[in-house]
């Protein structure tokens, strides 16, 4: 089921609280100009903390971000995040094929997530989802502003990203592969 867009946008960024690899701290970055700040956005942080909690929750709290970004804990069950968010937002500096694009895709969300690792084969930019060219704030906002201009069509980009995912991958690969040998 696809959330009500009457209390805003909201954007799960999910993944392990660690900076120098999930790049949390560049959504902050992002999220502190004020362009952002008078937009009815938030960013809800799920997963579990890696050393960087305290960071980020100081970060928040330094630039006046309460209010739109915040910290949702460790989710056992994929379909929690997907019940309360429209989007994923995953800013890594580096992966190597990220499941939570997978699953995002999976639920009929889009994903805004930087070019790294196997998210420019998993998304169609500006289709199924938005690439950025790197994990800096520039690049970052630039894939969320093209994003949010068509934000009253996530609903429809996110169910062709689920149509794409599934007929793109098919759910017995190895039965697959042994019938054409």
């Amino acid at each position: 089921e696809y959330p009500s867009t009457d209390q805003g946008f909201h954007v799960a960024c999910v993944g392990r609280l660690h900076f120098q690899s999930k790049g949390q701290d560049v959504v902050v970055a992002v999220f502190k100009q004020d362009k952002w700040k008078q937009r009815n956005i938030h960013v809800n942080f799920y997963g579990a903390d890696q050393g960087n909690r305290r960071q980020l929750e100081d970060l928040i709290a330094l630039d006046g971000l309460q209010d739109q970004l915040q910290y949702r804990g460790y989710k056992n069950k994929v379909s929690d995040i997907w019940e309360e968010n429209h989007a994923l937002l995953l800013p890594s500096r580096y992966e190597g094929a990220p499941l939570v694009i997978v699953e995002a895709m999976l639920s009929n969300r889009i994903a805004i997530a930087t070019d790294i690792g196997r998210n420019r084969e998993l998304l169609d930019d500006g289709k199924t989802g938005f690439i950025a060219e790197s994990a800096t704030p520039g690049q970052l906002d630039e894939a969320l502003e093209r994003a949010w201009a068509v934000r009253h069509q996530w609903k429809q980009l996110g169910e062709m990203a689920g149509q794409h995912l599934r007929a793109s991958y098919t759910l017995d690969p190895i039965g697959d592969f042994a019938a054409k040998l």
